[in-house]
């Protein structure tokens, strides 16, 4: 599971940051709002404007065309725990492709709704983008394909979008040595007609290094 590692990263990098005594790690941002986030229209000058300068960019040229991704990272402690969000937007050919956005702040902390799953696999073929939604809420990241967002890419191979929702506990500061993060991540996958054609449930209950 790739998006953990960069949350594993950047909430273990925080505890550092104490020990100079500074209260936050990168660049404070809100939750994006998901009007903005339109496939082919935000620019990444767009992005800018929204979210300010990233903290990472990375490009990349492959056959399927020129990406680029942006990456904003926030961390922040209190007395017991770290709790951090991350902003992924993969632009292709300057404009938005992908995204996948996730906190375990509780002012907007991700969830994943185990519930309705079963009905997700149940409607292999034949419910829509429409009914996933209505399903299971808003998700916390998409993906056109093919994309180069480590979570989207394989799951692109055979399909034309793929949708993502992500949970994960904050990291206790009171726990010595590795610790269990939880993590909970729900995958849906849409074929060319807009049907679902995969669904894919993972989760994590691991010491983290």
């Amino acid at each position: 599971m790739k998006i953990l590692k960069l949350f594993v990263f950047t909430a273990f990098f925080y505890p550092l940051i104490l020990l100079c005594s500074c209260a936050s790690y990168g660049d404070k941002f809100s939750a994006p709002p998901a009007d903005r986030l339109e496939f082919g229209k935000l620019a990444p000058a767009d992005a800018i404007t929204l979210f300010g300068k990233p903290r990472l960019t990375t490009t990349k040229i492959t056959p399927d065309g020129n990406y680029e991704v942006y990456k904003y990272t926030y961390a922040q402690a209190d007395i017991s725990a770290v709790s951090s969000r991350v902003l992924l937007l993969e632009f292709k050919e300057g404009k938005l492709n992908g995204y996948f956005y996730w906190s375990s702040f509780n002012a907007d902390k991700t969830k994943v709704n185990l519930s309705d799953v079963d009905k997700l696999k149940a409607g292999f073929g034949k419910l829509t983008r429409d009914d996933v939604a209505g399903l299971m809420g808003k998700p916390d990241g998409k993906a056109l394909c093919p994309s180069i967002l480590a979570d989207f890419k394989d799951r692109c191979a055979k399909n034309t979008e793929v949708w993502g929702w992500y949970m994960t506990d904050n990291i206790s500061l009171w726990t010595l040595g590795p610790q269990k993060v939880k993590t909970e991540e729900l995958y849906v996958s849409f074929d060319n007609s807009g049907k679902i054609s995969g669904v894919d449930l993972a989760g994590a209950n691991r010491p983290d290094k």
